[in-house]
């Protein structure tokens, strides 16, 4: 869901090509997670204003309700548990992750693991990690 919370970088609409890309999932296996989401009152499928042939997946108010009461108390409480740590503190643990983030993409990469995120280079300055 985190995927269609927002546009992309350019303000485009997600669409299921993108949503499937993003996710690393084939076709068919998009389109039965569209149609759950859809199902479950979470996604709308809607025609872009621009190219009618595109299909758009919208957010539900139902859905964005549902992931305000989940995540709204875990944002304050991750926030007080960050109040504990002191800059030095947060530097090595981002550090820490970041390298095991990298090592992760190393190692898929050198196995021949098919991925369609950011190369391992680009990971940490966009801390976005798609394995």
């Amino acid at each position: 869901m985190g995927l269609l919370v927002r546009p992309d970088a350019a303000g485009h609409a997600m669409t299921p090509g993108k949503l499937g890309e993003a996710l690393n999932l084939s076709s068919p296996a998009t389109t039965a997670l569209v149609d759950r989401l859809e199902r479950s009152g979470h996604v709308n499928r809607e025609r872009s204003q621009t190219d009618r042939r595109q299909v758009e997946l919208a957010m539900t108010g139902q859905a964005r309700s549902v992931g305000r009461a989940l995540f709204g108390p875990l944002a304050v409480h991750l926030g007080a548990a960050l109040e504990g740590y002191t800059d030095v503190e947060l530097e090595l643990v981002t550090r820490f992750l970041e390298d095991m983030t990298a090592a992760t993409a190393a190692a898929r990469d050198a196995a021949g693991v098919r991925h369609s995120g950011p190369k391992p280079d680009t990971e940490k300055a966009q801390g976005d990690v798609n394995l």
